[in-house]
């Protein structure tokens, strides 16, 4: 289904992606205050966390102040895509730039007052979550509305670069600045973040408007035209059923696993870094591929790049250094970026304007849900069946089900726009 239709009058779609993704347009400014939300969000990530532990509460404490953000975002983000969806997204992802401005400051002054309690934190955490519940599916329907479809892969790549700088660079600015100042002041920097952010949003124009679904339509009706919207896509659905496989049975075991195998094999938080560094380079190498790497079957190549995924946790299972596990975490996070690009290239290609921010949404919501359980879960199996034993088996059981989806006639029918179509391909 095509959308982001050339209007009567308007020059060619790729002269306007073009002049809207040149210095100084439109895509330009939402992609400076996407980088500035993100780079944000990592010295909150590290300065938070040292802000709990500094109070004097333990791990347990920052967990539980984790899970306070995590849930409202599990229970909103479904109505947060509806709502995206009839709305204006531009004037959402400004509101939602303040309001977690706001609460952050509200943050960064409890911790500067020294009242920064548990009950306290967890309360803003779950404010926090709750505003940025709005942020991707807002951020994903604006680029459709911001960029005509020949120039959203360069778009998603783009902005996956943004991403993944603001990934390697934050943690490591957010470390200096709190050992500097301490975790109170750089909180209160990412409270500038969100502002600069809303502010450059507000500069932004659009080529038009969607359609948006009518006003008598409840919220409630749009979740689950959604949830259809999401349904019907089969290739979709496919995607994010082995991505939830690989969160269960890849993610969540090296996750859970890694910092305690770092600890008894390795050495200890030194070597378990070091880890993460080859993840965070290989996320940079990926995004960087993305702008050349144009596959003719883009669902088929996404799904394929989750086995890419698998030799880490292989690895973290026999090696007998951090070294290997390293480079094959630089792998897995090359493919992790590239499957990201051609995943938002996808979806903001094939899904309709009007239903965009509900479908990522679901999607977000379902991946959200996943997380916290599998890591659970999966920890639990590994206690009885031994760490070797579990990171092999989750790894196989991810390759087995990327070999399953990657059979399927729908992952395989979808072709890039100018290829030439498969009769009665699934949407």
């Amino acid at each position: 289904m095509m959308i982001g239709r050339v209007r009567g009058g308007a020059p060619p779609a790729r002269a306007r992606t073009r002049a809207q993704s040149r210095p100084g347009g439109p895509f330009r400014l939402f992609l400076g205050a996407r980088l500035l939300s993100l780079l944000g969000d990592h010295l909150f990530t590290v300065a938070l966390a040292f802000a709990v532990l500094e109070a004097g509460h333990g791990p347990a404490a920052l967990g539980a102040v984790m899970a306070a953000e995590l849930v409202p975002k599990i229970i909103l983000t479904p109505a947060a895509g509806a709502w995206c969806d009839r709305l204006d997204r531009r004037r959402v992802l400004i509101a939602g730039d303040l309001v977690a401005g706001a609460v952050t400051a509200a943050v960064a002054v409890a911790v500067l007052l020294g009242v920064a309690t548990v009950p306290v934190l967890m309360l803003l955490a779950a404010l926090l979550g709750a505003a940025t519940s709005f942020f991707d599916p807002a951020a994903m329907g604006l680029i459709a509305e911001l960029v005509d479809e020949p120039g959203r892969r360069d778009a998603s790549a783009r902005l996956g670069l943004a991403s993944s700088a603001a990934m390697i660079a934050g943690p490591a600015a957010a470390g200096v600045l709190v050992a500097a100042a301490g975790p109170g002041p750089v909180i209160a920097l990412d409270a500038v973040s969100f502002a600069l952010s809303a502010a450059l949003l507000a500069r932004v124009r659009r080529r038009a408007l969607p359609t948006r679904p009518a006003a008598e339509s409840s919220l409630l009706a749009g979740v689950r035209e959604g949830w259809r919207e999401f349904a019907g896509q089969t290739w979709l659905w496919l995607l994010t059923a082995q991505f939830a496989t690989f969160v269960f049975c890849g993610l969540a075991l090296f996750n859970v696993l890694g910092p305690v195998i770092a600890r008894e094999r390795f050495g200890g938080a030194a070597a378990w870094g070091l880890i993460q560094a080859g993840l965070g380079a290989g996320f940079l190498l990926g995004r960087l591929a993305s702008f050349v790497f144009t596959p003719a079957r883009p669902a088929l190549a996404a799904c394929l790049l989750v086995a890419a995924t698998v030799p880490a946790n292989v690895a973290l299972a026999f090696a007998g250094s951090p070294v290997p596990v390293m480079l094959c975490q630089a792998l897995t996070g090359c493919a992790l970026a590239m499957y990201a690009t051609v995943w938002t290239t996808l979806v903001t290609v094939r899904i309709p304007e009007d239903r965009l921010s509900r479908v990522v949404a679901t999607d977000q919501a379902i991946s959200l849900a996943t997380l916290p359980l599998a890591s659970a879960a999966m920890a639990a199996v590994a206690g009885v069946i031994g760490f070797a034993a579990a990171l092999t088996g989750g790894a196989a059981v991810t390759l087995l089900v990327t070999a399953f989806v990657a059979r399927t006639r729908a992952i395989g029918a979808v072709r890039e726009r100018s290829a030439p179509p498969d009769e009665d391909v699934p949407r």
